[in-house]
Protein backbone atom coordinates (compact mmCIF):
# COMPACT_ATOMS: atom_id res chain seq x y z
CA UNK A 1 0.00 0.00 0.00
CA UNK A 2 2.50 2.36 0.86
CA UNK A 3 5.49 0.46 -1.84
CA UNK A 4 5.69 4.69 -3.28
CA UNK A 5 7.90 6.81 -4.54
CA UNK A 6 7.05 9.05 -1.93
CA UNK A 7 8.87 6.79 0.76
CA UNK A 8 12.04 5.27 -1.71
CA UNK A 9 13.35 9.49 -1.88
CA UNK A 10 12.22 12.33 -4.70
CA UNK A 11 13.61 14.44 -7.22
CA UNK A 12 16.01 17.42 -6.19
CA UNK A 13 15.17 19.76 -8.35
CA UNK A 14 15.22 22.94 -6.00
CA UNK A 15 15.38 23.57 -2.17
CA UNK A 16 11.65 24.50 -2.28
CA UNK A 17 10.83 21.34 -3.62
CA UNK A 18 13.33 19.38 -1.37
CA UNK A 19 11.61 20.57 2.00
CA UNK A 20 8.25 20.27 0.07
CA UNK A 21 9.35 16.31 -0.39
CA UNK A 22 10.84 16.33 3.33
CA UNK A 23 7.75 17.55 4.93
CA UNK A 24 5.29 15.11 3.12
CA UNK A 25 7.42 12.19 3.90
CA UNK A 26 7.70 12.90 7.34
CA UNK A 27 3.93 13.21 7.84
CA UNK A 28 3.13 9.95 5.69
CA UNK A 29 6.00 8.35 7.91
CA UNK A 30 4.41 9.76 11.00
CA UNK A 31 1.04 8.51 9.70
CA UNK A 32 2.05 5.30 9.46
CA UNK A 33 3.02 4.95 12.74
CA UNK A 34 0.06 6.55 14.19
CA UNK A 35 -1.93 4.19 12.70
CA UNK A 36 0.06 1.21 14.08
CA UNK A 37 -0.47 2.80 17.36
CA UNK A 38 -4.36 2.88 17.09
CA UNK A 39 -4.28 -0.14 15.66
CA UNK A 40 -2.69 -2.00 18.53
CA UNK A 41 -5.12 0.48 21.01
CA UNK A 42 -8.10 -0.66 19.12
CA UNK A 43 -7.20 -4.55 18.18
CA UNK A 44 -5.33 -5.28 21.89
CA UNK A 45 -2.54 -6.80 19.71
CA UNK A 46 0.18 -4.81 21.08
CA UNK A 47 3.80 -6.84 20.25
CA UNK A 48 2.05 -7.40 16.54
CA UNK A 49 2.24 -3.32 15.98
CA UNK A 50 4.42 -2.34 18.27
CA UNK A 51 6.93 -4.54 15.61
CA UNK A 52 5.03 -2.62 12.20
CA UNK A 53 6.08 0.82 14.24
CA UNK A 54 9.54 -0.08 14.87
CA UNK A 55 9.86 -0.98 11.58
CA UNK A 56 8.54 1.89 9.68
CA UNK A 57 10.68 3.66 12.11
CA UNK A 58 13.97 1.94 11.38
CA UNK A 59 12.91 2.39 7.83
CA UNK A 60 12.76 6.59 8.33
CA UNK A 61 16.21 6.51 9.75
CA UNK A 62 17.47 4.96 6.61
CA UNK A 63 16.08 6.91 4.35
CA UNK A 64 18.77 10.02 3.98
CA UNK A 65 15.96 12.48 2.57
CA UNK A 66 13.74 13.22 5.96
CA UNK A 67 14.61 12.85 9.50
CA UNK A 68 12.24 12.23 12.55
CA UNK A 69 10.16 15.10 14.54
CA UNK A 70 8.51 15.29 18.14
CA UNK A 71 5.22 13.52 16.55
CA UNK A 72 7.40 10.42 15.45
CA UNK A 73 8.35 9.84 18.98
CA UNK A 74 5.37 10.62 20.58
CA UNK A 75 3.75 8.27 18.59
CA UNK A 76 6.25 5.94 19.64
CA UNK A 77 6.51 6.38 23.36
CA UNK A 78 2.69 6.18 23.33
CA UNK A 79 2.55 3.00 21.53
CA UNK A 80 5.22 1.33 23.75
CA UNK A 81 3.12 2.67 26.59
CA UNK A 82 0.13 0.57 25.24
CA UNK A 83 2.77 -2.66 25.06
CA UNK A 84 3.64 -1.72 28.86
CA UNK A 85 7.05 -1.24 27.89
CA UNK A 86 8.27 1.72 29.67
CA UNK A 87 11.80 1.80 29.79
CA UNK A 88 12.08 1.60 25.74
CA UNK A 89 9.45 4.54 25.94
CA UNK A 90 11.97 6.46 27.92
CA UNK A 91 14.91 5.66 25.70
CA UNK A 92 13.04 7.31 23.04
CA UNK A 93 13.71 10.70 24.81
CA UNK A 94 17.44 10.44 24.67
CA UNK A 95 17.29 9.12 21.07
CA UNK A 96 15.36 12.32 20.43
CA UNK A 97 18.10 14.76 21.63
CA UNK A 98 20.81 12.38 19.55
CA UNK A 99 18.64 13.85 16.57
CA UNK A 100 18.88 17.57 18.01
CA UNK A 101 15.27 17.42 19.18
CA UNK A 102 14.55 18.37 22.70
CA UNK A 103 11.73 16.92 24.75
CA UNK A 104 8.42 19.08 25.37
CA UNK A 105 5.85 18.77 27.84
CA UNK A 106 3.56 16.36 25.68
CA UNK A 107 6.56 14.01 25.30
CA UNK A 108 7.03 13.48 29.54
CA UNK A 109 3.82 13.35 29.70
CA UNK A 110 3.23 10.26 27.49
CA UNK A 111 6.62 8.62 29.13
CA UNK A 112 4.87 9.27 32.57
CA UNK A 113 1.73 7.83 31.21
CA UNK A 114 3.81 4.84 30.17
CA UNK A 115 5.45 4.64 33.86
CA UNK A 116 2.15 4.90 35.13
CA UNK A 117 0.30 1.96 33.25
CA UNK A 118 3.14 -0.14 34.11
CA UNK A 119 2.30 0.71 37.50
CA UNK A 120 5.99 2.00 38.45
CA UNK A 121 5.22 5.08 40.59
CA UNK A 122 8.76 5.83 41.79
CA UNK A 123 10.07 5.91 37.75
CA UNK A 124 6.91 7.76 37.44
CA UNK A 125 7.75 10.28 39.75
CA UNK A 126 11.59 10.46 38.77
CA UNK A 127 10.52 11.06 35.23
CA UNK A 128 8.07 13.82 36.85
CA UNK A 129 10.80 15.45 38.40
CA UNK A 130 13.44 15.38 35.42
CA UNK A 131 10.74 17.30 33.26
CA UNK A 132 10.78 19.98 36.75
CA UNK A 133 14.36 20.10 36.23
CA UNK A 134 14.47 20.54 32.50
CA UNK A 135 12.23 23.76 33.05
CA UNK A 136 9.22 22.52 31.35
CA UNK A 137 5.66 23.10 32.93
CA UNK A 138 3.43 20.12 33.50
CA UNK A 139 -0.38 20.78 32.07
CA UNK A 140 -3.34 19.47 33.60
CA UNK A 141 -2.95 15.79 31.71
CA UNK A 142 0.37 15.14 33.94
CA UNK A 143 -1.26 15.76 36.86
CA UNK A 144 -4.00 13.73 36.01
CA UNK A 145 -1.82 11.20 34.95
CA UNK A 146 0.26 11.05 37.91
CA UNK A 147 -2.87 11.14 40.54
CA UNK A 148 -4.44 8.21 38.00
CA UNK A 149 -1.68 6.44 38.80
CA UNK A 150 -1.46 6.75 42.62
CA UNK A 151 -4.53 6.15 42.82
CA UNK A 152 -4.38 2.92 41.24
CA UNK A 153 -1.21 1.70 43.14
CA UNK A 154 -1.04 0.27 46.73
CA UNK A 155 1.27 2.13 47.90
CA UNK A 156 0.58 3.04 51.88
CA UNK A 157 0.77 6.97 51.87
CA UNK A 158 -0.79 7.19 48.23
CA UNK A 159 -2.90 9.94 49.76
CA UNK A 160 -0.69 11.72 51.31
CA UNK A 161 1.52 11.78 47.74
CA UNK A 162 -1.80 12.34 45.88
CA UNK A 163 -2.34 15.55 47.79
CA UNK A 164 1.43 16.45 47.53
CA UNK A 165 0.81 16.28 43.46
CA UNK A 166 -2.58 17.72 43.85
CA UNK A 167 -1.32 20.69 46.11
CA UNK A 168 1.60 21.18 43.71
CA UNK A 169 -0.70 21.41 40.73
CA UNK A 170 -2.41 24.82 42.14
CA UNK A 171 0.48 26.28 43.03
CA UNK A 172 1.46 26.23 39.76
CA UNK A 173 -1.74 27.90 38.73
CA UNK A 174 -2.58 24.77 36.98
CA UNK A 175 -6.68 24.45 36.58
CA UNK A 176 -7.62 21.34 37.26
CA UNK A 177 -10.67 19.95 35.41
CA UNK A 178 -13.32 17.25 35.92
CA UNK A 179 -11.25 14.23 35.39
CA UNK A 180 -9.07 15.81 38.17
CA UNK A 181 -11.03 16.19 40.48
CA UNK A 182 -13.02 13.02 39.98
CA UNK A 183 -9.46 10.99 40.42
CA UNK A 184 -9.24 12.89 43.65
CA UNK A 185 -12.74 11.80 44.82
CA UNK A 186 -12.12 8.39 44.12
CA UNK A 187 -8.32 8.26 45.87
CA UNK A 188 -10.40 10.18 49.16
CA UNK A 189 -13.36 7.64 48.68
CA UNK A 190 -11.02 4.63 48.52
CA UNK A 191 -8.75 5.43 52.12
CA UNK A 192 -12.17 6.59 53.34
CA UNK A 193 -11.50 10.09 54.06
CA UNK A 194 -15.06 11.61 53.52
CA UNK A 195 -14.81 14.87 55.28
CA UNK A 196 -11.77 15.50 52.08
CA UNK A 197 -14.08 13.78 49.66
CA UNK A 198 -16.73 16.58 50.78
CA UNK A 199 -14.53 19.09 50.75
CA UNK A 200 -13.07 18.09 47.04
CA UNK A 201 -16.88 18.07 45.73
CA UNK A 202 -17.50 21.27 46.91
CA UNK A 203 -14.22 23.09 45.98
CA UNK A 204 -14.90 21.61 42.78
CA UNK A 205 -18.53 23.15 42.46
CA UNK A 206 -17.40 26.00 43.80
CA UNK A 207 -14.64 26.69 40.69
CA UNK A 208 -18.04 25.85 38.12
CA UNK A 209 -16.50 22.90 37.25
CA UNK A 210 -19.54 20.61 36.02
CA UNK A 211 -19.99 17.10 37.62
CA UNK A 212 -20.59 14.17 34.81
CA UNK A 213 -21.55 10.40 35.53
CA UNK A 214 -18.19 9.44 36.83
CA UNK A 215 -18.33 11.94 39.72
CA UNK A 216 -21.64 10.87 40.66
CA UNK A 217 -20.00 7.52 40.53
CA UNK A 218 -17.16 8.04 42.81
CA UNK A 219 -19.19 9.60 45.11
CA UNK A 220 -21.70 6.68 45.50
CA UNK A 221 -20.66 5.19 48.49
CA UNK A 222 -19.82 8.48 50.49
CA UNK A 223 -22.61 8.28 53.45
CA UNK A 224 -22.16 12.03 53.61
CA UNK A 225 -22.65 13.10 49.96
CA UNK A 226 -25.43 11.27 49.52
CA UNK A 227 -27.81 14.84 49.41
CA UNK A 228 -25.44 16.38 47.01
CA UNK A 229 -25.62 13.34 44.79
CA UNK A 230 -29.37 13.08 44.73
CA UNK A 231 -29.22 16.40 43.84
CA UNK A 232 -26.96 15.94 40.75
CA UNK A 233 -28.88 13.77 39.54
CA UNK A 234 -32.08 15.06 39.76
CA UNK A 235 -30.51 18.00 37.71
CA UNK A 236 -28.67 15.77 35.16
CA UNK A 237 -32.33 14.25 34.93
CA UNK A 238 -34.08 17.31 34.47
CA UNK A 239 -31.67 17.89 32.01
CA UNK A 240 -32.56 14.89 30.10
CA UNK A 241 -35.96 15.77 30.20
CA UNK A 242 -35.01 18.96 28.14
CA UNK A 243 -36.80 21.34 31.57
CA UNK A 244 -33.39 23.05 32.37
CA UNK A 245 -30.33 24.34 30.19
CA UNK A 246 -27.87 21.76 28.92
CA UNK A 247 -24.99 21.51 32.04
CA UNK A 248 -23.16 18.88 31.83
CA UNK A 249 -20.06 18.72 29.18
CA UNK A 250 -20.34 15.19 27.55
CA UNK A 251 -17.73 13.35 25.57
CA UNK A 252 -19.46 9.91 24.68
CA UNK A 253 -19.99 8.45 20.81
CA UNK A 254 -22.97 8.27 20.58
CA UNK A 255 -22.83 6.32 17.32
CA UNK A 256 -23.07 2.74 19.19
CA UNK A 257 -26.51 3.59 20.76
CA UNK A 258 -27.98 5.07 17.75
CA UNK A 259 -27.24 1.94 15.54
CA UNK A 260 -28.92 -0.15 19.30
CA UNK A 261 -31.93 1.44 19.30
CA UNK A 262 -31.69 2.14 15.11
CA UNK A 263 -31.63 5.70 14.89
CA UNK A 264 -31.33 7.66 11.93
CA UNK A 265 -27.53 8.83 11.65
CA UNK A 266 -29.09 12.31 10.37
CA UNK A 267 -28.77 15.46 11.98
CA UNK A 268 -32.27 15.91 12.49
CA UNK A 269 -31.65 12.25 15.02
CA UNK A 270 -28.65 14.49 16.37
CA UNK A 271 -30.65 15.45 20.03
CA UNK A 272 -32.45 12.03 20.27
CA UNK A 273 -29.26 10.06 19.78
CA UNK A 274 -27.87 12.18 22.34
CA UNK A 275 -30.93 11.72 24.40
CA UNK A 276 -30.85 7.99 24.50
CA UNK A 277 -27.48 7.58 24.66
CA UNK A 278 -27.08 9.75 28.33
CA UNK A 279 -30.26 8.08 29.48
CA UNK A 280 -28.62 4.78 28.82
CA UNK A 281 -25.75 6.42 30.17
CA UNK A 282 -27.42 7.19 33.41
CA UNK A 283 -29.40 3.98 34.02
CA UNK A 284 -25.96 2.31 34.44
CA UNK A 285 -24.80 4.51 36.59
CA UNK A 286 -27.87 4.56 39.05
CA UNK A 287 -29.00 0.87 38.17
CA UNK A 288 -32.73 1.94 38.71
CA UNK A 289 -34.43 1.36 35.67
CA UNK A 290 -37.77 0.57 37.62
CA UNK A 291 -37.90 3.66 38.65
CA UNK A 292 -37.09 5.82 35.48
CA UNK A 293 -39.63 8.89 35.29
CA UNK A 294 -41.39 9.03 32.20
CA UNK A 295 -40.62 11.19 29.52
CA UNK A 296 -42.39 14.33 28.50
CA UNK A 297 -44.78 14.20 25.70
Amino acid sequence: MFENSLFEGGSKDSEGNNKAILIAKTRMYNYVIRSCRIAAKSTRNDLKYVECAEKWFARMQRDPSVEPDHHTFTELINIYGLSFSPERAYDMLHLMRKFGLKPDVVTYTSVINAWAKSNNIEQMIRCFKEMQNQELQPNVRTYTIILNGLRESNLPDLKERAEKIFFDMKSRDVKANVVTYNTMLRIYRNEKDFDMAKRTLIEMLEYKINPDNHTIEAINKIPDLQNIRKALINEMRMTLKGKAPHRFERDTSYAPFARKHKIGAGKRNRKQRRRKAEETILDEVLGDRRNKPSQAK
